[in-house]
């Protein structure tokens, strides 16, 4: 389901730095129409901090879909990182300014 992960060697930042997603997985089986045929998964990944809801249909699409939240996370773990102003030595965080 998951490509094998980075070793922690891999990224020296401590895990509180690094990109992460706080996601709610709930999953249930529903009966089919059809007697003696296998329930069938469904479920839903919520991101907590955006409030999106994705259905899923079967593991796999549990999988992909909280690899793509980490992967936003990733993205906007970017766009948000410090940086230093070098003529007045100022710090953001995005659009907003820290000193």
């Amino acid at each position: 389901m998951f490509d094998e992960a980075p070793s922690a060697a891999a990224d020296s930042r401590p895990a509180s730095e690094r990109p992460s997603a706080s996601l709610l997985v709930r999953c249930w089986l529903e009966p089919r129409e059809r007697t003696g045929e296998p329930p069938i998964l469904r479920g839903y990944v919520k991101n907590l901090k955006t409030g999106e809801e994705t259905y899923i249909a079967d593991l796999d699409a549990v999988g992909a879909q909280i690899r793509r939240n980490l992967d936003a996370a990733a993205t906007s773990h970017v766009d948000a990182s410090p940086r230093t102003d070098r003529a007045s030595g100022d710090h953001r965080h995005g659009d907003s300014l820290h000193r």
